[in-house]
């Protein structure tokens, strides 16, 4: 599946959760087409948090500054945690808007992996689930696909209402720079480690070489 457009329009709020249903009964289908069982129990906190444990996904953080940038939307952490309050976290950060059913968002995670794992001590990464309601499929997505960077959930897709992080389509990927500014990196799916990272140099104005 391609990218998933995200409409702007004044009637999106009300799209937004027809398309959630829509989304819900397609992977469902979808899963059930590839011979793979649909999860069940998708909001069993027990269940999230030790899929979240065994695929050793790093906790969401919260908390570290005041006015920090980003939109005061706060959103849950995806397997349980602490909630993030964007507008707490300082940057450098990297932000990446996805869901599962969004194929070049998977093809890419593994990329953002290499890169978090690399260059996370320098900048840290945060994922964010967007449009997806089901956050047992998102969580064990985001593990197949090799992913340990925290994750946070916005099954509602309440940050297309913020102008900072507007997006047309998924994935996209943004970076909070340490003074505060939203910078946009990247949008419809960064291939390799190498490109995630230049990217990233191009929107810190850091040129080849030179430390992140």
């Amino acid at each position: 599946m391609g990218a998933v457009g995200v409409g702007r329009t004044p009637g999106a709020r009300l799209g937004r959760r027809v398309v959630a249903g829509v989304v819900t009964t397609a992977t469902v289908a979808l899963l059930s087409a590839c011979g793979v069982t649909p999860p069940t129990g998708s909001n069993d906190d027990a269940a999230l948090a030790k899929i979240k444990a065994d695929g050793h996904v790093a906790a969401c953080v919260s908390g570290q500054t005041q006015h920090g940038g980003l939109p005061a939307k706060t959103l849950p952490c995806l397997g349980g945690g602490t909630p993030v309050d964007l507008s707490t976290l300082k940057g450098p950060l990297l932000l990446n808007l996805w869901s599962p059913t969004c194929g070049p968002c998977r093809e890419e995670m593994p990329a953002l992996e290499q890169f978090y794992v690399k260059h996370g001590s320098q900048i840290p990464m945060l994922g964010i689930d967007t449009l997806y309601p089901i956050p047992r499929i998102a969580l064990q997505t985001a593990i197949n696909r090799g992913v340990t960077f925290p994750l946070a959930d916005d099954p509602n897709g309440s940050l297309q209402d913020t102008p900072a992080l507007s997006i047309h389509g998924l994935p996209t990927t943004f970076l909070l720079t340490a003074d505060g500014k939203v910078r946009f990196v990247s949008a419809g799916g960064m291939k390799s480690e190498a490109e995630v990272e230049q990217k990233v140099r191009a929107a810190l104005g850091v040129s080849a070489g030179a430390a992140l």
